[in-house]
Order: structure tokens, then C-alpha cells, then sequence
């Protein structure tokens, strides 16, 4: 249990899946905020985080779900954000 709250404390969901074999499985509530947790930790480090970045990082495929929770985390106020529409050309 340690191991897994260090890293919600200071890890993310991909060490996470890493380490999942010897750690305590996840609910879907635990894995939400980690995920969650994940996006902001990322955040810290770029102004501008891509789709496909977050959609490998929070190893999420579809594009709804992480959608749901961009604006779960937008909307708690967590961090602030913008979806940007890169225009073909």
C-alpha cells in the first residue's frame, strides 16, 4: 500500500501500470484521480499538451473518455484549460 500511495503522491498512471503486478488493483474511482493526477503532472511540465500525448500516457483509446476527463479535471478548477483546433493546410 506504500508503493501505491507514493505514487499517486508523486508518481503517475503509467509508473502505476508498470509496478501493477505486485500493487493493489485500482478502483475505477482510484483510477480516475490518478489518472486525473496524471494530467496535472504533465500540465506542470508543458503549457500545451497534445491528444495523442495524453491519450498514451493515461493509456486511454477512446477519445470520449478522455474527453470526460479533461473537463472533470477543468471543471474542479484543478487546472485551466482550452481546446485548440489545428486547422489542415
Amino acid at each position: 500500500m506504500l508503493r501505491l500511495l507514493n505514487i499517486f503522491a508523486f508518481g503517475n498512471y503509467q509508473e502505476y501500470r508498470i509496478m501493477m503486478t505486485s500493487l493493489p488493483a485500482l478502483t475505477p474511482a482510484m483510477e480516475h484521480k490518478l489518472r486525473a493526477l496524471s494530467i496535472i503532472s504533465l500540465a506542470e511540465k508543458s503549457k500545451k499538451i497534445a491528444y495523442n500525448t495524453l491519450l498514451k500516457e493515461l493509456e486511454n483509446g477512446l477519445l470520449r473518455s478522455l474527453e470526460d476527463l479533461l473537463i472533470d479535471v477543468i471543471y474542479t478548477k484543478t487546472i485551466e484549460g482550452k481546446w485548440i483546433k489545428r486547422m489542415a493546410g
